[in-house]
């Protein structure tokens, strides 16, 4: 879950705005890392380097995302089991 509470710490007012009002707020996190190692002064091997660390993190995230209904469905069978 997004608190933004949490968040307000960290990000500007404007950013933590555009992360809530995003549909997907992964996705746009990683959207906006991305550009951030981009618009950095860093040499291109390190670029791509953070490039790739965040295309691994998209894809676990997506792995998360996939993982989490049945998570969800297993405690809740395990949950009706106890009754």
């Amino acid at each position: 879950m997004w608190h933004p509470a949490v968040l307000q710490d960290v990000l500007e007012a404007h950013e933590l705005e555009q992360l809530m009002a995003a549909q997907h707020k992964p996705n746009f996190v990683l959207h906006v890392l991305s550009e951030l190692v981009w618009g950095a002064n860093l040499m291109e091997g390190q670029a791509m380097r953070m490039d790739e660390a965040l295309t691994i993190f998209g894809e676990q995230v997506g792995t998360c995302e996939r993982c989490a209904p049945t998570c969800s469905r297993m405690r809740i069978l395990d949950t009706m089991q106890l009754l």
